[in-house]
């Protein structure tokens, strides 16, 4: 058995405070691929003895009183309805997020987001089916789902995360009077869907996660800043006539593993922005496109993922 001394957690810690008081405010994207993981192998290495508190004990967790009689849910999570409720969705607060503003490229000043772009209609977390998905198949199958069980009319957006034995599925939808059509934002979006080659839409699809509430070392090893996701994380479209999938594979990265913990590991509260990276001056500003909340989702809860 390792043992480790307080010192040493201490050590790490501090190696990690230090590697943040590092980043630069001087890009706005996180464009690195891979980074210096020695906090974060260590947090998941090591075992515990006396000295040390178990993953669960970092931090007071306050539950529903009924949380733990609550059945493993396949498929689709509910919607966030009680305090203390776990391993559910809620909308995001985009209120306070800073997105390119519209001298971005000559001042780099950001400016608040408007509200997103897109609806947030449902989040699905389900068992991976294990070999690569086709990927047309399962659009096929999600546009089915809400075109015939949900009666949805709207273009749809549907974005999927493969998280080793499990995968999470958000799907958006257009504000049925959406008040973005003849903005920059929407402008972009609008290419975005209909004219861009997956080579560009890859290198404008942004994902800025924050960890509002959970250990301290898993939300140090968060990006602080958007990231590209096609840069560190393998990521498919998929275009039909009335919706746009983007598959993201987090099985082989480092920022996917840490997407998978935290998302799947059930300790977080995590809110989740996308963003379309506006490059020239006529895509500026930029605006949220869609946000979610998850609530200690817990890949062990889904039927099937074990």
């Amino acid at each position: 058995m390792v043992i480790h001394s307080p010192c040493a957690e201490l050590w790490m810690n501090c190696k990690a405070c230090l590697r943040l008081s590092r980043r630069t405010a001087v890009e706005d994207t996180d464009g690195s691929s891979e980074e210096s993981d020695d906090s974060w192998e260590w947090y998941e290495d090591r075992e515990f003895d006396s000295l040390f508190f178990s993953p669960g004990q970092l931090r007071p967790r306050t539950e529903h009183p009924d949380a733990a009689a609550d059945e493993p849910a396949p498929g689709f999570l509910e919607r966030r309805s009680r305090a203390g409720q776990t391993h559910c969705w809620d909308y995001a607060d985009s209120s306070n997020i800073p997105v390119r503003g519209p001298n971005y490229l000559a001042d780099s000043v950001k400016e608040l987001s408007s509200p997103p772009m897109l609806e947030l209609l449902s989040v699905l977390m389900s068992a991976s089916r294990g070999a690569a998905p086709n990927e047309l198949s399962r659009a096929a199958s999600a546009v089915h789902r809400a075109r015939q069980d949900d009666g949805e009319t709207r273009f749809l957006l549907f974005l999927n995360f493969e998280l080793g034995n499990v995968q999470l599925s958000f799907a958006f939808a257009a504000f049925e009077e959406a008040n973005w059509t003849d903005t920059p934002a929407g402008r972009l979006f609008e290419s975005f869907c209909n004219r861009m080659s997956d080579a560009e839409r890859g290198a404008r699809l942004k994902l800025l996660p924050k960890v509002l509430d959970g250990p301290w070392v898993i939300s140090a090893s968060v990006p602080s800043k958007p990231t590209i996701i096609s840069r560190q994380c393998p990521t498919t479209f998929c275009k039909g006539l009335d919706y746009l999938q983007a598959s993201v594979d987090c099985s082989s990265s480092s920022l996917g593993k840490k997407l998978s913990k935290v998302v799947g590991g059930g300790q977080c509260e995590l809110a989740l922005f996308v963003v379309l990276e506006g490059q020239v001056e006529d895509e500026l500003p930029e605006r949220i496109l869609g946000a979610a909340s998850l609530f200690h989702t817990d890949a062990s809860r889904v039927v099937g993922a074990g």
